[in-house]
């Protein structure tokens, strides 16, 4: 995902949270930006991760280092492109097409991480099997 592209993500999140939820609070508007973004771009690391786990190219991490990885994306997210506010001055405007392109992102980004986490549990489930069975 390149910089405008993600750019565009930030600035429709931050619309979502200014016209829909009519929150009049700049700062958490600014925050809620930045939580919704870090929490996307999580997943989709945490799915890339665990794609790697299950075919035995990366041991599997303790969950609260995840935890702590996402905290610190969190912080570095909002510190270098969301209180910044660079993405509001790249004149993007809310057209149906983009719309469409968030939601095709979502959609993805939640098959993507729901199929590695049932290949991972059914990796999980065989090993534990194998296990039981000895």
């Amino acid at each position: 995902m390149n910089v405008k592209a993600y750019h565009y993500l930030l600035f429709r999140i931050y619309m979502f949270y200014k016209d829909t939820m009519k929150e009049k609070n700049e700062f958490l508007r600014l925050l809620s930006t930045s939580i919704i973004s870090s929490i996307i771009f999580c997943i989709n690391l945490v799915s890339i991760y665990y794609i790697f786990v299950y075919l035995d190219l990366l041991i599997q991490l303790a969950p609260y280092l995840i935890v702590c990885i996402g905290i610190f994306f969190f912080f570095l997210n909002f510190n270098l492109f969301v209180k910044k506010k660079a993405f509001l001055k790249q004149n993007f405007k809310k057209d149906k097409k983009g719309g469409y392109a968030i939601i095709f992102l979502l959609a993805l980004t939640t098959i993507i991480f729901i199929t590695v986490a049932n290949f991972n549990r059914a990796k999980i489930f065989a090993k534990r099997d194998a296990v039981e069975t000895k």
